[in-house]
């Protein structure tokens, strides 16, 4: 769907285009089960939906809004098909995650669609009841360039973060999800590994600690070269970075400081793209498509969120 040339009375939080639920980098996100009775939503795909050019030995992968039933999963939950007939593959499944990987390379310049099965679960036993489809378009090359970090969150060298911070990194391209975990994302106070829950987000990853951490320590960050993106291409070094924490814990909850369009405007060239600037950096993992929502007087629009660097963005499906 196309938003029209003329866009009237959009209200960034309130009533056509809303941010519901998102925390800050310093609130941790559980996901509720007792009394969970929606079922699991996809809010990204890698490629995205409709996206050309893409390297044909690139791995599938899907994410959804909260933590699913990884036993739910099964070979027959993933069908990649093109014009040459469907393509056989493994599948896998971790946290809040599935991955499609092609046993051979995928053919030059051909559209592809995906198809996520019903009958995924999340933990609550509720289960995704629709098929959930989607296309790309491959070029006439294999990736094979590395990945790199372009943000992390606490920044380099930054002092006096809260003691409930939660630690994100940004890669260059979409990552493979299944390589971004607790022994690839990591935290260190200069003598032990702390534990932690590793969330991926198309892009990047968001690391939790189980405990918040230590008032007035210097803290170690470290991606490691088993991260890798959708073409199976690792990090080439590990990237590390520091940050001090501070005495207290950060209670001040964000805002929206900025949106495009601004506030109640007409209007009046054509967009898909949406945007909300945030007062502080955010747990990219729960700004989503649950959270940040696109509605006209006939529903609920269909798009794409993502996040980074303190802004949201809502494409709008073609």
């Amino acid at each position: 769907m196309k938003l029209g040339h003329n866009i009237k009375g959009l209200l960034l939080v309130g009533s056509l285009i809303t941010l519901v639920g998102c925390s800050d980098s310093g609130t941790t996100t559980v996901t509720k089960i007792n009394g969970d009775e929606s079922p699991p939503v996809v809010i990204s795909t890698m490629p995205a939906n409709s996206s050309s050019d893409i390297a044909v030995n690139s791995v599938l992968s899907m994410t959804f809004n909260e933590a699913i039933d990884t036993t739910s999963v099964t070979d027959a939950s993933v069908v990649l098909s093109s014009s040459e007939g469907n393509i056989s593959g493994t599948i896998s499944a971790s946290l809040n995650s599935v991955t499609f990987t092609p046993l051979s390379a995928l053919g030059f310049n051909l559209l592809y669609t995906v198809t996520l099965k019903s009958g995924t679960k999340d933990l609550a036993g509720n289960v995704l009841d629709a098929d959930h489809s989607w296309n790309f378009t491959t070029g006439d090359a294999a990736d094979s360039l590395a990945p790199s970090v372009v943000d992390v969150t606490p920044p380099d060298g930054s002092n006096g973060l809260g003691v409930n911070s939660i630690i994100t990194v940004e890669f260059n391209e979409a990552m493979d999800p299944t390589t971004l975990n607790s022994v690839t994302l990591r935290l260190s106070d200069g003598l032990s590994t702390l534990a932690g829950t590793v969330t991926a987000t198309g892009q990047g990853a968001a690391f939790t600690p189980s405990a918040p951490l230590e008032q007035n320590v210097l803290y170690v960050a470290k991606v490691t070269t088993g991260a890798s993106d959708l073409a199976g291409n690792a990090l080439a070094a590990d990237y590390t970075w520091s940050f001090t924490t501070e005495g207290d814990a950060d209670i001040t909850p964000p805002s929206v400081v900025l949106t495009d369009p601004q506030n109640g405007h007409e209007v009046s060239y054509s967009t898909t793209r949406l945007s909300a600037v945030f007062s502080e950096e955010m747990n990219a993992s729960t700004v989503s498509g649950s959270t940040f929502t696109l509605a006209n007087n006939k529903g609920e629009v269909n798009g794409t969120v993502n996040y980074a660097n303190g802004t949201a963005t809502f494409d709008a499906a073609e």
